[in-house]
């Protein structure tokens, strides 16, 4: 049971939107900074799948329901973030160089203040003719908001884009 609590607080610090707390941005990124794998939605999945396990091992009907939840979500998550990799790799492979990058980011900016909201994303993706789901763009914004607030820079794409110029991804789970 304590472990149950004291890992739902760290998913609640690690899925809370930094705006409604003022210290859960630094909490968040010291977590994900000494956890690397949370930074991406299958690690996330991967813990919420152990998290809901031990709760499943639990002998009454709640904990396995609330475990039997929690495993489902992990799984969903990773689907996602798996397909979400995928689909950032032919979203880079895409963009041909730094002006065609450039352009495409100022297509997609259209109020021009310099970063992407979630609309505006999901614009930049199609516009790349790259269709993704729903929890795949959520997915994507999570992975590529390096400092967690609420919002994709041009830097902190570009620096993406730059560590997987070189086609080197990695395994295909960089989200």
């Amino acid at each position: 049971a304590v472990y149950g609590c004291l890992f739902g607080i760290m998913i609640t610090v690690l899925e809370m939107p930094s705006v409604y707390c003022c210290k859960s941005g630094n909490v968040s990124a010291s977590v994900r900074y000494y956890c690397r794998f949370l930074e991406f939605t299958w690690g996330r999945g991967v813990f919420f799948f152990f998290v809901g396990s031990l709760q499943a091992t639990n002998f009454n009907m709640l904990d396995w329901a609330v475990g039997g939840y929690m495993m489902f979500v992990g799984v969903t998550a990773i689907i996602a973030g798996l397909a979400a990799a995928k689909n950032l790799r032919l979203l880079k492979f895409s963009i041909k160089n730094e002006e065609d990058l450039k352009r495409k980011w100022e297509e997609a900016d259209v109020d021009g203040n310099g970063s992407l909201d979630v609309k505006e994303l999901t614009a930049f993706v199609q516009g790349a003719g790259i269709n993704m789901t729903t929890n795949e763009i959520a997915s994507t914004y999570m992975t590529l908001d390096k400092n967690f607030d609420e919002k994709i820079t041009y830097e902190e794409f570009y620096m993406w884009w730059m560590n997987h110029e070189d086609g080197q991804g990695g395994s295909g789970i960089s989200v």
